[in-house]
């Protein structure tokens, strides 16, 4: 992650907290019925209020400036999303409470040892609950993000990953190359039963043709990493920038191969999906194809997330782009993921027709 983006956060941890604040002390005076002619004590809630409001939309320009010529890329391998919202909601939980604990607790020793009606926090003739209800509902809510921070993090995360799991189904990772007037071999007039030929196939043999044809979509996604270059693209839920892995194809493919994640390959794609599905980040058809191509033979084969292997060969075929002869790059996979046993048969049978 860019220090961009990690200084983007801590500046609207700060927004997160004037605001906060501003909201609690302005329920303060509502729950102990502050004077309504009073209106000066209020100004400075709103303030505050605004002042988080104005920082959490100027904190994707200050921390860019900030940290303009040194945005270096600090790591976050093998950091689950749902241990960073439980790092987030505990960390934010610990600070409201030991911000406020000084203040509860002096207002405890109070009760405890002044019990005169005739006493006022601000020497009134009666006493004053605005500080104690202010202090007293931060220390509360901070209190309940330490105790119940983990269970939160673990129901956002898995509701996040629940929807990106289930993306493949009303997402462009789903779609059929044909809807983009690309590779839908079944509904072609000549190679009807091209698409059966591959479906029949035991199950490992299917998995040698993914892999051929995903590799072949490999090569096409790392020529157009090495003409653009560094690729970032700004996700419009926190305002970051962010940089996409051209590397994350070729390690969902190893571990395809060793049917293993040893290099965090699902955590590293829950970002990058997530901004394709917003539009953040865009690629052309034929890049779009091949990089859903390879994320999907991941899910199918390490993830277990999707059941539908033809969708695989057509993305991954789709990447060649238009005018390309798809069947007889997968009529030549087909062959080749059956060795010696399939001597061209497949092939020579599609050339006859």
């Amino acid at each position: 992650m860019p220090v961009s983006s990690i200084t983007c956060i801590l500046l609207r941890l700060f927004a997160l907290n004037w605001f906060l604040a501003g909201i609690i002390s302005l329920a303060s005076m509502a729950y102990v019925r502050l004077n309504p002619n009073a209106f000066g004590l209020v100004i400075p809630s709103i303030v505050q209020i605004l002042a988080g409001v104005v920082l959490w939309f100027l904190a994707p320009w200050i921390s860019r400036f900030a940290s303009k010529g040194k945005d270096v890329t600090a790591s976050l391998e093998g950091v689950s999303e749902e241990q960073l919202f439980a790092a987030v909601f505990v960390g934010l939980g610990t600070f409201f409470s030991l911000k406020s604990f000084a203040s509860v607790f002096n207002w405890i020793h109070f009760f405890a040892i002044n019990k005169s009606p005739e006493y006022g926090f601000h020497k009134e003739s009666a006493p004053s609950f605005y500080d104690l209800t202010e202090q007293g509902l931060t220390f509360a809510a901070g209190f309940f993000l330490v105790v119940s921070g983990k269970r939160w993090a673990a129901k956002l995360a898995g509701h996040r990953t629940g929807e990106r799991d289930r993306a493949p189904d009303d997402g462009r990772q789903d779609k059929p190359a044909s809807s983009h007037a690309r590779a839908d071999l079944r509904q072609g007039s000549e190679v009807p039963t091209l698409a059966d030929t591959f479906l029949t196939l035991p199950a490992d043999l299917r998995k040698v043709v993914h892999l051929e044809l995903c590799k072949q979509a490999l090569r096409i996604w790392d020529d157009y990493c090495d003409r653009k270059g560094t690729i970032e693209y700004v996700e419009t839920v926190a305002g970051t920038k962010q940089v996409v892995d051209r590397n994350l194809p070729s390690a969902a493919i190893r571990a395809v191969t060793t049917g293993n994640d040893a290099e965090s390959v699902a955590s590293r794609y829950r970002e990058p999906i997530a901004a394709m599905q917003d539009d953040d980040l865009e690629f052309p058809d034929e890049i779009e194809f091949a990089y859903y191509s390879i994320y999907n033979l991941f899910g199918r084969y390490v993830g277990s997330r999707i059941d539908d292997d033809w969708r695989i060969v057509n993305q991954a075929l789709a990447a060649h782009g238009e005018g390309s002869d798809y069947a007889s790059m997968l009529a030549a996979a087909i062959d080749r993921s059956d060795g010696p046993r399939g001597g061209g048969q497949v092939a020579t049978r599609f050339e006859s027709t």
